[in-house]
């Protein structure tokens, strides 16, 4: 320590002032670097995704009137079987069946490999439409193919007990 103060007291008044100037500067710009400017990007984000958000519920409120005034779809005819209605919708929506195997009042089925989203629509149509609801799904990613997926099991009922 003393040795610190000894070089300090060598240098004359104007270096030290220099030399204090330079300190006081690179505290401040350290200061500035690792605390203000992170905390205003993170406030400039915040802002953005509010108001993203805000316009996103803007939209929803929107489309809410729309969604009332439409009429619920008329269920499809169900007097058809459980694996009739899965093999004609599957069919509708460009699905290929692999296997079908009813078991008791369920329904096991394989599906070819296929596109993930059409897949989602196809079970969603049977839901909505048909009545039939997804009990067990099991799903595996084709590698090399994004988006793509095999169905290796998927079991289906009727809800209703029908």
């Amino acid at each position: 320590m003393n040795e610190l103060k000894r070089r300090w007291l060598q240098f004359s008044p104007r270096e030290r002032l220099l030399l204090l100037g330079c300190g006081v500067l690179m505290i401040v710009s350290l200061c500035y670097y690792t605390l203000w400017q992170p905390w205003q990007q993170r406030a400039e984000q915040w802002q953005r995704t509010i108001a993203r958000e805000k316009g996103t519920v803007e939209w929803m409120t929107q489309q809410a009137p729309r969604l009332r005034q439409q009429t619920p779809r008329p269920l499809q005819d169900e007097s058809l079987s459980l694996s009739a209605t899965v093999t004609r919708s599957a069919t509708a929506q460009g699905i290929g069946i692999a296997r079908i195997q009813p078991q008791g009042e369920r329904l096991a089925v394989t599906l070819e490999a296929g596109d993930f989203n059409r897949l989602m629509l196809w079970l969603t149509q049977l839901e909505q439409q048909y009545r039939v609801r997804v009990v067990a799904l099991d799903v595996a990613a084709q590698p090399g193919k994004p988006g793509w997926v095999a169905v290796n099991k998927l079991m289906l009922e009727r809800r209703n007990g029908r």
